[in-house]
């Protein structure tokens, strides 16, 4: 906003025909640059070239001025007789929003000067959210750690707190780790962070909360990684808990795989590495086993050694709330004339619960798919794809929201 300094100069030259100009000097507005909303603060002016003089005239966007004057709260203020220097401005509730104060002070034949400053509103709103594991293992003593992501500048965590079931173990600033309260809990917990806006003074103006849904499961163990094992390739697999990072604290585990696979390094850990040669083109099951405080979960994989000729499929987003994309993927080419080429493709996609209940059952000659979850319950889903009636590497795990 620019102020309009003519009838200052104007009123200056008129005591005296021998200036024709006035000098536009340096000056400094003190006073805090972020404030609470509804609250007060003084604002000083100091010209750096100039005595203090007569006039100050203030102007205030989203605030309000304290006119001496007339003794009340208003947008302008005009001050003569050196008063004006210092002023009380009132900030108006207008959370995460800017104001702007403005002076012009007139001080003699040859000085007036001018500043502006605009002033953050402490608050506004707030695009942070908590990160972690949307679920928590219920087994021994596990726990997980998340933490609140993407806090606003000024905004601060104050204080953590769980839902029935949900036990805090510690918290550090912006962290919490929670276990579960009992070796009984299952199903959904919610954690809250309360975090507030604090000014420079450290006085608190604006607090809100954040939540999360944490889902309890009972252990389950899966093997994780990619059913197709191309020769001369290096894959790795994890054995995975639902819940839990890998590896489980105090965890022992066990792996065994199909004959001509080379390991690449131990095979007593969270996760194993095996090399294809180029001369095996058998596959099998990549058996784990895993011992945790609440029992031993085994689980396999079935792998396959060949790419050509071979499928592979994709399921994105998973989790997902509504709208999945499966995409089917030709791995390697074959030889022109043969059998295999020459057969039409006809896929099948199978979405069933544990139970082996299906939801959704779609055939077609393209190798992609769109299906809408939006109408299934939250939970677990497994996902078959098949092509020619012949089963694409093993089912997936589809987390519906």
């Amino acid at each position: 906003m620019k102020r309009d300094l003519s009838k200052y100069i104007l009123l200056t030259l008129s005591f005296s025909p021998l200036f024709s100009s006035t000098v536009l000097a340096a000056g400094t507005l003190l006073g805090p640059s972020k404030v609470c909303p509804g609250t007060t603060a003084e604002y000083r002016y100091r010209a750096k070239s100039c005595y203090d003089g007569p006039v100050y005239y203030w102007e205030c966007s989203n605030c309000e001025v304290w006119d001496y004057t007339n003794q009340q709260w208003s947008n302008t203020a005009y001050y003569a007789n050196g008063l004006g220097g210092a002023v009380d401005v009132r900030f108006l509730n207008s959370t995460g929003s800017t104001a702007t104060i403005e002076v012009t002070g007139t001080f003699d034949l040859l000085c007036t000067t001018y500043w502006t400053k605009t002033v953050q509103l402490g608050g506004g709103s707030q695009s942070a959210f908590i990160i972690g594991d949307d679920e928590l293992l219920n087994c021994g003593n596990y726990s997980n750690t998340y933490s609140v992501y993407n806090l606003g500048s000024g905004w601060q965590v104050g204080s953590w707190s769980a839902s029935s079931g949900l036990t805090i173990v510690s918290t550090s600033g912006t962290t919490a780790t929670v276990k579960p309260s009992s070796s009984s809990q299952t199903g959904s917990k919610t954690l809250t962070a309360y975090i507030y806006w604090v000014d420079p003074e450290g006085q608190t103006c604006t607090t809100t909360s954040l939540t999360k849904t944490i889902t309890i499961t009972n252990p389950y163990m899966y093997v994780s990684g990619s059913p197709q094992i191309c020769p001369g390739g290096i894959f790795t697999f994890e054995a995975k808990f639902d819940g839990a990072e890998s590896p489980i604290p105090g965890a022992t585990y066990s792996w065994s795989y199909p004959s001509g696979l080379i390991p690449q390094g131990g095979t007593t850990g969270a996760y194993i590495t095996l090399y294809n040669p180029t001369n095996v083109t058998t596959g099998g099951a990549l058996n784990a086993s895993a011992t945790v405080s609440c029992g031993t979960y085994n689980n396999s994989l079935t792998i396959y050694t060949y790419c050509a000729g071979g499928y592979a499929y994709s399921a994105s987003p998973n989790p997902t709330q509504d709208v999945m994309k499966i995409n089917i993927e030709k791995l390697g080419t074959e030889e022109t004339g043969s059998a295999e080429e020459s057969t039409e493709e006809v896929f099948l996609i199978s979405l069933r619960d544990d139970a082996g209940v299906v939801y959704v059952e779609r055939e077609s000659k393209e190798r992609t798919f769109e299906v809408s979850l939006q109408a299934l319950n939250k939970g677990t889903y497994f996902l078959k794809v098949f092509v020619n009636d012949t089963q694409i590497g093993d089912a997936k795990r589809i987390i519906k929201n």
